[in-house]
């Protein structure tokens, strides 16, 4: 929630903001020093329900807000927006006071228990990144359920309360200053997603790496292709053209089969090139344009072995039979005899 902020926010408003940014730090470590005095003085802690109702439903929307809308972040907005509707109820309420109170920690412990439990099942199955850490959270959120409904809904005796306060309130405050710090030393110019705390144990820091294409063999021979560029004939009229070929995948034969790799460079002039997407290909008409699809998408890694006996096990048979001659000649023409002339290594 805090590296959002901070990413929103960006670099100019940090640097106006920088004097109130230490203060929120500073007054998140005072008022937790301040729970943990009151707790020594008489072991009470002085919140009321309201207090703390502000205080789930703020870290919880915040959690929804970060950009992730999975189920978890669901149930956290429902069971803030069950608990805040049961004190807005509470505010019209003309009963009994201590009604009204059961009614708030009966809705309070119900949704703590059901979260916790959630959260400790979902982390335990899928098991990902820091998975513990969600399993552990979702055990102290059980804990603190079951704790407030045998303290007999005593909220100011509450150890256990008054401690998780300040654990939350301690998170924050070392969380912002410890981003606040990295900020200060980053050298003017660089982008705040430099910062060690967006670059270290990001799950998704595997889909943020550029792409790269998959090297040829070292050990292989070079000598020219011919490629001829399949266009559609609806598309054989636009202007302009383009004649771009991100990676040969597939080759079209005089019967209209398909082969791949060192078998697709023996036939020289006298196949076709095409970026055939490695998937199933139905024998129908309306599938031919999904032949000559070009992009990083098609591409994958290890599909051109060192030998031809290699890639032998690999052919597709089915698909070989799939696509007849007359059906190629229909669909697609030839725009240039050769279109182009490649050198590359295979």
């Amino acid at each position: 929630m805090i590296k959002l902020l901070m990413l929103l926010a960006g670099r100019d408003l940090l640097v106006r903001y920088r004097l109130a940014i230490a203060l929120l730090a500073a007054s998140g470590l005072l008022l937790a020093a301040m729970i943990a005095l009151d707790l020594a003085i008489d072991g009470h802690i002085n919140i009321s329900a309201s207090v703390l109702a502000a205080v789930l439903l703020l870290s919880l929307l915040f959690n929804l807000l970060s950009g992730e809308a999975s189920l978890q972040r669901w149930l956290n907005l429902l069971f803030s927006l069950i608990f805040i509707g049961t004190l807005v109820v509470g505010l019209i309420w003309h009963g009994d006071g201590r009604q009204l109170k059961k009614l708030i920690f009966a809705v309070m412990e119900v949704c703590l228990l059901c979260n916790g439990l959630f959260r400790c099942l979902s982390a335990a199955l899928i098991q990902r990144r820091r998975w513990a850490r969600h399993f552990l959270l979702g055990c102290g959120e059980m804990v603190l359920g079951g704790v407030l409904f045998f303290s007999g809904h005593d909220l100011h005796g509450c150890l256990l309360l008054g401690g998780w306060l300040i654990f939350l309130l301690l998170s924050f405050s070392l969380t912002i200053w410890r981003v606040y710090r990295q900020w200060q030393r980053l050298p003017d110019g660089d982008s705040l997603t430099l910062l060690p705390c967006f670059c270290r144990g990001h799950r998704n820091m595997a889909r943020l790496k550029p792409w790269l294409q998959t090297p040829f063999p070292s050990d292989s021979e070079t000598f020219p292709l011919y490629v001829h560029v399949w266009q559609a004939q609806c598309e054989a009229d636009k202007q302009p053209r383009r004649y771009v070929i991100d990676r040969y995948i597939g080759v079209i034969n005089g019967a209209g089969e398909f082969c791949t790799g060192h078998a697709a460079l023996s036939f020289g002039q006298h196949g076709y090139i095409s970026l055939y997407p490695l998937q199933e290909i139905e024998p129908a008409r309306e599938a031919l344009p999904r032949l000559l699809l070009a992009g990083q998408i098609n591409d994958r890694p290890g599909r051109f072995l060192p030998s031809l006996a290699a890639e032998v096990a690999g052919w597709r048979s089915r698909i070989s039979r799939s696509v007849s001659p007359a059906i190629t000649v229909g669909h697609w023409r030839i725009t240039g005899m050769p279109m182009a002339r490649i050198v590359c290594t295979t």
